[in-house]
């Protein structure tokens, strides 16, 4: 199925472009795109290489690498397909590179993620000195009594 247009990037020369975004084998990933720049067929939706999706897209290209095939069928109308592939070559006519950097310039820094032990420590804390507290308590007030 023909889903529009998506963001890509090639992992042999890491241009950013925009492709068409064809559903791969009634999944809810997109089929390969051939790299505008450098022609491989090695490249993945998004913009970023580290994505969680990377280790099925290594799996695909070695599979497609293998087979030659880096074909899929869609149905499509014509009209949207039309649309689709004028909105792929008029972005991909100019260079968005200083988009980019500016856009991951003003990424927030990400925070250190703390272990389970820091996240959990007080309420740890908190659970084991219970039962001696009450513990305390308990033995107080029957002392108290006699």
């Amino acid at each position: 199925m023909l889903r529009g247009t998506s963001l890509f990037i090639c992992d042999d020369c890491k241009t950013i472009f925009m492709g068409l975004n064809i559903e791969w084998n009634c999944l809810p990933v997109s089929a390969t795109q051939q790299c505008t720049k450098c022609g491989g067929w090695h490249t993945m939706p998004g913009r970023h290489l580290d994505s969680p999706d990377r280790e099925f897209y290594e799996s695909l290209w070695k599979r497609e690498d293998e087979t030659g095939n880096h074909h899929v069928t869609c149905a499509y109308r014509l009209d949207e397909l039309e649309k689709y592939l004028k909105k792929c070559d008029e972005w991909n006519s100019t260079d968005h590179t200083k988009e980019f950097e500016e856009m991951d310039a003003k990424k927030p820094v990400e925070k250190k993620k703390e272990t389970f032990w820091e996240q959990c420590g007080v309420a740890i804390i908190l659970i084991l000195y219970l039962p001696f507290y009450l513990y305390a308590c308990i033995k107080d007030k029957i002392s108290n009594r006699v």
